[in-house]
C-alpha cells in the first residue's frame, strides 16, 4: 500500500534531467525505510518515531531494482521529478506484455487503441489536506504525444481507472496508508511523518 501511495504521490515527463542514477545501496536504504514505516504503523502514535526521508535517488532505485514493489509486467523505466507543489513521473508501458500477463482483462476500448511500447507521462500535485489524509490532482496525462487535461482526465479516470481502483479518485481526500500522519514533498525528496 505504501508503494501505491508513493507512486500516486509522485505524479512526469521524459527529459534528460530525469536520468537519475539508480543503485543497490539506495534501493536497500529505501527498502529499510519502508519496512520501518510499516513496522511503526503497528505501534501507538507516540512510539512511531520521527520523520523518515526518502530521496529521489532512493525512490527511483527502489522502483528500478527492488523485488518488493508489485509493478505489473510490461511497466519499466519509472522516473520521478519531485518538487514542492508539482511532481512529474514517466514510465514505459508495453501494453501487449501488460495485457498478456494481467489477471484482469484490459478495457476493450483500450485494447483496441493501444498496443506496443508507449511512454506515459503524468504531471500533477499531491499534498496532505489534513493529518492522515492525502489528495492528488493531475494537470495532464500523456501517452506518447497525445495529451489530455482537465475534464478529459476525469472522464478517462471514471471509465478506465475507477472501476478497477475505486479509491483512486482525483481531487478527493483519501486515508494515507500504514497509519501515516503526514507526507511533505520537498525538493528532490519526500518526508514522511509516521
Amino acid at each position: 500500500m505504501i508503494l501505491l501511495f508513493l507512486f500516486v504521490f509522485m505524479a512526469g515527463r521524459p527529459q534528460a534531467a530525469l536520468a537519475m542514477h539508480t543503485n543497490a545501496e539506495a534501493c536497500a536504504r529505501a527498502e529499510k525505510k519502508i519496512e520501518g514505516l510499516q513496522a511503526a504503523a503497528k505501534l501507538p502514535p507516540d512510539q512511531r518515531g520521527g520523520p523518515v526521508t526518502l530521496t529521489q535517488e532512493e525512490i527511483e532505485s527502489f522502483f528500478a531494482l527492488s523485488k518488493i514493489p508489485k509493478i505489473p509486467e510490461g511497466i519499466s523505466g519509472i522516473r520521478f521529478e519531485i518538487h514542492p507543489g508539482k511532481q512529474h513521473a514517466t514510465a514505459i508501458v508495453d501494453f501487449d506484455k501488460y495485457a498478456a500477463t494481467s489477471k484482469r482483462p484490459l478495457n476493450p476500448l483500450v485494447e483496441l487503441i493501444v498496443h506496443g511500447k508507449r511512454t506515459i507521462n503524468v504531471e500533477g500535485s499531491a499534498f496532505c489536506p489534513a493529518d492522515h489524509q492525502g489528495q492528488y490532482h493531475l494537470d495532464f496525462v500523456s501517452l506518447d504525444d497525445f495529451t489530455v487535461q482537465g475534464g478529459t482526465i476525469q472522464f478517462l479516470m471514471k471509465w478506465f481507472v475507477l472501476g478497477r481502483y475505486p479509491k483512486a479518485e482525483m481531487d478527493k481526500p483519501f486515508v494515507l496508508p500504514s497509519n501515516l500522519k503526514r507526507v511533505e514533498i520537498q525538493e528532490g525528496r519526500i518526508v514522511i511523518q509516521p
